[in-house]
């Protein structure tokens, strides 16, 4: 089980991998994020996005089971 998820018996039931979009505003972060989430083979990067309109936009277009959102990106959607 990846690391910070707890047992759940829906979670059993999903694919083996978590599916995850990533969005900030400042690319070093995104590309930090997608770099170190990318050594989890149990985690999949779908899309970045660098403000709240393509983060609305990819979790529509990509429906992943996490979304990793800035704070500040919160406020604006």
């Amino acid at each position: 089980m990846p690391v910070g998820l707890t047992h759940n018996a829906s979670f059993d039931s999903l694919a083996d991998t978590v599916r995850v979009v990533v969005c900030d505003h400042h690319p070093h972060a995104r590309f930090g994020v997608r770099t170190l989430l990318s050594q989890d083979t149990g985690i999949s990067v779908l899309a970045e996005a660098a403000d709240e309109r393509q983060a609305v936009k990819r979790v529509v277009e990509h429906r992943p089971d996490v979304v990793l959102l800035e704070a500040g990106l919160a406020e604006a959607v």
